[in-house]
Formats: C-alpha cells, structure tokens, sequence
C-alpha cells in the first residue's frame, strides 16, 4: 500500500497482500482493509496486524467484501454478494446482520455516520437508508442506475452512479 501526500510516498507493509482491495477505512491508528477476492479483512494498526474472515455466508463470513468503514468501536463491511451488511465489534466478532431480509443484491457501497447506515444496492438500483440498529428506513430507488459509493456531507447525499457514469446528489430540506 502507498500513501501520496504531495510528493511525498510512505509504503505500509501488510500483515498478508489483499489480492483485490475494494474499500480502505483509517481511524486513528486503525486501517481496515477489504479484499473483495480474498474474501477476507485486513486490520492494521501500531499493535496488531488482524486477518479475519473466509468465503462463505455465515457470520464472519464473506462473499465479496466491498466497501468498509470504522463508526465507533464497530467496523462496518459491505458483504457484496451476501447481500448483507455486518458490523463487527473491536474483537471482530459480528455484532449485527443487516439487510438480509430486503432483497438486496449487490451491497457495494456503504456509509455510516451518527444518524444514519446506508447501503447501496447495485443490481436493484436504489440505495436502502437503515438507523445504526439495522431498522429500515427509506429506500431511494429515483435516478440510479447500479449505484456504487455513498458520501454524506452536510445535507447532502452523494452517490456513484456507475451505469450512467455520473454522481446522483440529494439534498435534504
């Protein structure tokens, strides 16, 4: 892995070379790698270097991960091919299961912050909007055509449109 800051490059050894990293997350000392075809997680940080995970559907387990992110104590993993999202607590334990029972298909992006846990929903074009809990909230299904990333910022919602090679923003009133 290499950094870029300006001019300057820093490489970061890896406990194990992801064979295809799909979603990267920092949070303090911590960076969290997905290896969408090594069906694994690679933790990184000052005082350990963690690989957990294997292919399969079980908790743990992964078909794909995609995109990841840190919110808290809890890491956050798009299960793409599982069609699921699973939180894990600080000892990679799953902690919750979420989106198994909303015909998802394809969870490639993901974002989570204070309010909210969204998922995107790339063959089904829409992207499902969850609370922390895993509740269901409200599914965006207007304008997308194989949604990838999501970002939030402020009062609005960016997302990858990957069919039509565009950005979709949404702004909140």
């Amino acid at each position: 892995v290499v950094l870029v800051s300006g001019e300057e490059r820093i490489a970061i050894p890896l406990p194990q070379h992801p064979d295809s990293p799909a979603g990267i997350d920092v949070k303090g000392d911590r960076m969290a790698i997905s290896d969408f075809y090594g069906h694994r997680i690679i933790l990184v940080s000052d005082n350990q270097d963690v690989t957990f995970g294997r292919q399969g559907s079980g908790p743990g387990e992964f078909n794909h991960p995609a995109q990841l992110r840190f919110f808290g104590e809890k890491l956050f993993v798009a299960d793409a091919y599982n069609n699921r999202i699973q939180v894990f607590d600080a000892e990679n334990n799953q902690v919750l299961s979420v989106g198994e029972d909303d015909d998802l298909a394809g969870v490639i992006g993901l974002y989570v912050d204070e309010d909210y846990l969204m998922a995107t929903d790339f063959e089904n074009h829409r992207i499902l909007i969850y609370n922390r809990k895993g509740d269901l909230l409200q599914i965006l299904e207007d304008r997308f055509q194989n949604p990838t990333a999501l970002i939030r910022s402020g009062n609005e919602l960016f997302a990858g449109n990957h069919q039509s090679q565009s950005i979709v923003v949404f702004r909140r009133r």
